[in-house]
């Protein structure tokens, strides 16, 4: 127990001493686990992110489209279909979109329930018919609750309102990655997707009907799935040639029916317009009459205005005769009036003089008192009179009474019997009479007001009349201008009338042209729909798979760049990784010979010693495979998701994979490069004695190396220059791992930039100088002939091609490729190898290289194709081989297509070389033009999927670096001990610090030069052989690294070695020459 515990303690005592020497091993057995599970894993989760988002989102299986379009009954046929789990259909259509005003070119799809349904990623569903989901990758979460308003011109009554409010953002199955699609709209290219409910479309057909098999495996590319898809394909096909030619009777049925409807249209037309023209002509004539009975009125009302002027004239004599009469009436009355007031008023003084003298003597006797004791006499009897007359008579108070009254009237007689009541009597009497007098007066005086107030009325009377008079006659004078006014304007009003007349009737004439002509036109409308519903075409029907979706099969060929990396990389890891484990164990084994030997000789076992060494390199290689496939699995693939991210958009997260296999492998392959490369290291030593292994290691002897053989060379060497070459082939081994490890990192850096240049170099290359057009418009199958665009065309060059898709059967089997006809002088897209310019032969077809090569064919050999929908195949035979890097298929010219009599040349594409703008806006609106395709614009897309590559490249750079750390490092370091005792010589020999530095610069430098040099032509050839692993069956990618990625690459690598030999000659200042030049023994 002592002995395990004290050999634990040994073990790991040796393990903290050499700590590096173990990290290293670690680090490059992580390095190279972490590089190979990362990158097999990438491809893997990668497909597993995407099965299970196009799981979720029920990515069809296949889509049938008709020319014609789809109906209900055509879903449900394809729903019962046995091996169809679900169908639905759905609409697609382009439009313009304005949002603000931001405009866009928008798909516009079909909110779908079971198959493509998009994926909620912001806000809610649509509710309503006037809502959509919006693209998450195009619109922002700041659109929600925005308006877009689609124009009506682009959607040509497709939808059933053109205002749509965003309510949430969504991603879809059928954009898997960035790329939109192209559109004859706009600039060409379709800017983002929206999703809208079933009912805001118009249409009552779809225009294409998407399915899911029932039970396929739907591992994504696997050759389960392949075949599936190839057995339920021909049953699909019978399906829509069953199902076309209804839809096509329905359609000819309802053409003719709305043509039967338009002709009785034109019928009641033609009636109606015989009836409105009979009706605005007896309109008309009753406004002649009007104007003919307006003219009389006008002339009789004419005399009645000049009698009245007569009359007026009159009347205005007659006042003017009566106004000068006013003023002698008026002076009559003044004279009248004066002479009677002066008489009243002489009276009035003759009256007032007598008042006066009756007043004075009526003062002078009142003075004396008497007369008001009369009165009161007078009074007291007429009191006692009263009373008399009430009381009883011969009572007391009667008689006493009488006797009052008696003596009361005695009273009274005394006082008119004296002198002074008779005159006051008198004065009274003249008094009354005076009043009498001045009452008369007063009577005279208002009887004269009264006589000249009623003159002065009538001769106010007299003047207003003749005032009003005048008024009369104004007012006469002004009715008569106003009627000579309204005459005037009846008489303007009858010449408007008239010439409204003139204009009415000349309206009506046009009208009458104008309904005559759209009748005309009506007519030849109706005959050219007769012709155009004779020409419907039957439609044509196409099953398209999954392979046709950009976004699923770049997928493929993407997912495909990493696969082949994985093939071929980790090679080169796990062989580094078990040279650098056979040198450090070699060396390890050889320092601790002595250390082995006293072991032997204490008995231990060779088995015991070995698995010292083993567990010291078996555990790095463990926890370093551990280590690295746990990092490698995570890191390495999310790096490659995060850098294909700009591509595809539809997972944010990568779903991790784990495979038991390739870890059990990848645990293998590590204790295979440690556990094997120490076993080899140990074995030769431990077959020997312990006296010989406690001895020191004879030196190796010295020989001359090949150099020195050449002794003009050698002689001009310096002493220094001739010690770095002889140390460089002093150990061999460790020289030959610093150049493999800088060999490695150069390769692998030229094959990271290579890739990125061959990319470039392919598409450049292809849309640069295999295509020589600017612009290409895709026709639908409405395209006039060939002949007719290339006559119009407004470009310097103008040419058209025609591609259907064909079944080409081989002995190989059968596949389904792109057939490419072509004019016969056609000199736009070029054929020949290295982009060169190549006729097409007549009579026989072309065959790109790639497809000969996977079909195993040859110039001569025959070939048999099926066009859809056609049961008689021809056979061609195979003339030429072309070269096409992008597409492979088999190209005919014109007279070739011809000759085969199945059918026109209809193009389905127009290539024109600098057309005019306005030509190309003209192509932007005919019907028959589907989309625009810009080459320039294409190699834009192919940089953008480039910039997102560039993360991955960038992590194979780093690995490079990081593989040439770890070799360099490690056998720099092993170079340093091994030579502490001559680097300590040296400094007792006098050389300073810094020439020995610069010796082990020097040294590193040669080897830095050489591993360099050497690592450029397996860094072209690695290039073209991941260039050509990863190539899809559609392409050929010839690898293509450029001059100035090589010379990055190397300068890249030199210069990294040398920083890492700078830190390691520091190491020199810290010899301890004593401790160095003790004897080992």
């Amino acid at each position: 127990m002592v002995m395990g515990s004290a050999w634990r303690k040994n073990n790991l005592r040796e393990l903290r001493r050499s700590l590096g020497r173990w990290l290293a091993i670690l680090a490059i057995i992580a390095l190279g686990i972490g590089f190979f599970a990362g990158l097999k894993a990438s491809k893997p989760a990668m497909l597993l992110t995407a099965e299970d988002y196009l799981g979720e989102t029920g990515f069809y299986d296949f889509r049938l489209i008709s020319t014609l379009g789809l109906t209900q009954e055509d879903v449900a046929a394809a729903a019962q279909t046995r091996g169809i789990a679900a169908a639905e259909g759905s609409v697609t259509a382009d439009a313009v979109g304005t949002i603000g005003e931001d405009e866009r070119t928008l798909k516009v799809l079909t909110l779908t329930d079971t198959v493509n349904r998009p994926k909620l990623t912001y806000g809610r569903l649509p509710q309503k018919a006037d809502e959509c989901l919006a693209d998450m990758h195009r619109f922002s979460q700041k659109d929600v609750g925005s308006t877009v308003t689609i124009s009506k011109a682009s959607i040509d009554g497709c939808l059933t309102t053109d205002t749509f409010t965003i309510v949430g953002l969504c991603t879809s199955p059928l954009y898997l990655n960035v790329e939109r699609g192209t559109t004859a709209l706009g600039g060409g290219s379709i800017d983002g997707f929206l999703c809208i409910p079933k009912d805001a479309f118009a249409l009552d057909y779809f225009t294409e009907v998407s399915v899911l098999l029932d039970g396929a495996d739907r591992t994504l590319y696997c050759d389960a799935y392949t075949d599936a898809v190839s057995a339920l394909r021909p049953t699909l096909e019978a399906l829509l040639a069953q199902r076309a030619p209804l839809r096509y009777e329905q359609i000819v049925d309802d053409a003719r029916a709305a043509l039967s409807d338009a002709q009785a249209e034109y019928d009641r037309g033609v009636a109606e317009y015989q009836a409105q023209r009979a009706d605005a002509e007896a309109q008309l004539a009753e406004a002649q009459r009007q104007l003919d009975s307006g003219a009389a009125q006008l002339e009789a009302n004419r005399k009645k205005l000049d009698e009245a002027q007569l009359t007026l004239d009159q009347k205005e004599k007659e006042l003017a005769a009566g106004e000068q009469e006013i003023p002698k009436g008026e002076a009559a009355l003044a004279a009248a009036k004066e002479d009677a007031y002066r008489q009243l008023d002489e009276k009035q003084a003759q009256l007032d003089e007598n008042r006066q003298q009756v007043d004075s003597g009526l003062l002078k006797v009142k003075l004396t008192g008497l007369p008001l004791q009369y009165e009161t006499l007078l009074v007291t009897r007429l009191q006692l009179q009263g009373r008399l007359a009430v009381l009883e008579e011969g009572s007391a108070d009667y008689n006493a009474t009488q006797r009052m009254l008696d003596g009361t009237q005695r009273l009274i007689e005394q006082y008119e019997q004296g002198e002074v009541i008779p005159q006051y009597l008198k004065l009274k009497d003249a008094q009354a009479q005076l009043d009498d007098a001045q009452a008369q007066l007063d009577s005279a005086r208002s009887e004269a007001d009264s006589t000249f107030a009623a003159k002065e009325a009538e001769l106010a009377a007299a003047k207003a009349q003749i005032e009003s008079g005048k008024q009369q006659l104004a007012d006469g004078r002004s009715e008569l201008e106003s009627g000579r006014a309204q005459l005037e304007s009846a008489q303007a009003q009858l010449s408007q009338s008239r010439a409204d007349y003139e204009a009415a009737q000349a309206a009506a004439q046009e009208g009458f042209s104008q309904a005559e002509a759209k009748l005309e036109s009506g007519k030849r409308q109706l005959e050219k729909a007769q012709v155009e519903v004779e020409k419907i075409d039957h439609p044509s029907t196409y099953v398209l798979d999954r392979t046709v979706n950009t976004g699923y099969l770049s997928f493929r060929g993407d997912s495909s760049i990493v696969e082949g990396v994985a093939r071929v990389f980790p090679l080169f890891f796990f062989l580094v990784a078990a040279l650098v484990c056979i040198t450090t164990m070699t060396r390890m084994v050889d320092e601790q010979r002595t250390q082995i030997g006293t072991l032997k000789a204490l008995g231990y076992s060779d088995g015991a010693i070995a698995w010292k060494y083993i567990s010291y390199s078996g555990s790095a290689a463990l926890l370093g495979a551990i280590f690295g496939f746990m990092l490698g699995t995570w890191v390495f693939p999310q790096g490659i998701w995060q850098g294909y991210s700009m591509l595809y958009q539809f997972s944010s997260r990568l779903r991790y994979y784990f495979d038991p296999v390739m870890a059990a492998v990848s645990l293998a392959a590590s204790l295979v490069c440690s556990v094997g490369a120490t076993w080899f290291a140990c074995h030769a030593e431990l077959q020997l004695l312990p006296a010989s292994l406690m001895r020191p290691k004879a030196p190796k002897p010295g020989k001359r190396i090949l150099l020195e053989r050449i002794t003009w060379l050698w002689s001009r060497f310096s002493f220094n220059t001739k010690m770095v070459v002889r140390n460089l082939m002093r150990n061999k081994l460790r020289t030959v791992m610093m150049l493999v490890g800088l060999l490695c990192c150069t390769m692998l850096i030229i094959t990271s930039l290579g890739l990125q240049d061959s990319v470039t170099s392919l598409s450049v290359k292809y849309y640069t100088k295999s295509l020589d057009y600017d612009v290409i418009a895709n026709l639908t199958g409405e395209a006039d002939k060939a002949e007719s665009y290339e006559r119009r065309a407004d470009a310097e060059a103008a040419e058209c091609l025609m591609e259907k898709s064909i079944s080409l059967r081989t002995d190989a089997g059968t596949r389904t490729e792109l057939m490419t006809v072509l004019e016969d002088d056609q000199t736009m897209i070029h054929l020949g190898e290295n982009e060169t310019f190549v006729r097409l032969q007549t009579g026989t077809a072309a065959v790109t290289y790639k497809l000969t090569k996977t079909l195993n064919l040859h110039v001569g050999d025959v070939v048999r194709v099926y066009l859809p929908g056609d049961s008689d195949p021809f056979d061609i035979a195979i003339g030429q081989i072309v070269y096409n890097n992008v597409t492979q298929g088999v190209y005919l010219n014109r007279t070739t297509w011809e000759s085969l009599r199945k059918g026109e040349f209809i193009p389905t594409g127009l290539m024109l070389k600098n057309p005019s703008d306005a030509y190309l806006a003209q192509l932007e609106d005919m019907d028959e033009v589907d989309s625009l395709d810009y080459p320039a614009k294409l190699i834009d897309d192919m940089m953008q999927m480039l910039d997102s590559l560039s993360a991955v490249f960038t992590m194979l750079t780093c690995i490079a670096l990081a593989l040439a750390f770890v070799i360099c490092y490690n056998m720099g370091l092993m170079n340093f001990v091994e030579r502490t005792r001559e680097y300590a010589t040296l400094k007792v020999l006098g050389y300073h610090q810094k020439e020995i530095r610069r010796l082990i610069m020097r040294e590193n430098a040669i080897i830095s030069f050489l591993g360099v040099a050497l690592g450029i032509w397996p860094g072209i050839t690695l290039t073209n052989v991941i260039m050509h692993t990863c190539e899809p069956e559609s392409g050929f990618y010839p690898g293509a690294p450029t001059i100035q990625s090589i010379v990055i690459a190397c300068v890249v690598t030199y210069l990294f070695s040398e920083l890492l030999q700078r830190l390691l000659a520091r190491k020199v200042r810290r010899i301890d020459m004593v401790e160095a030049l003790k004897s080992v023994e």
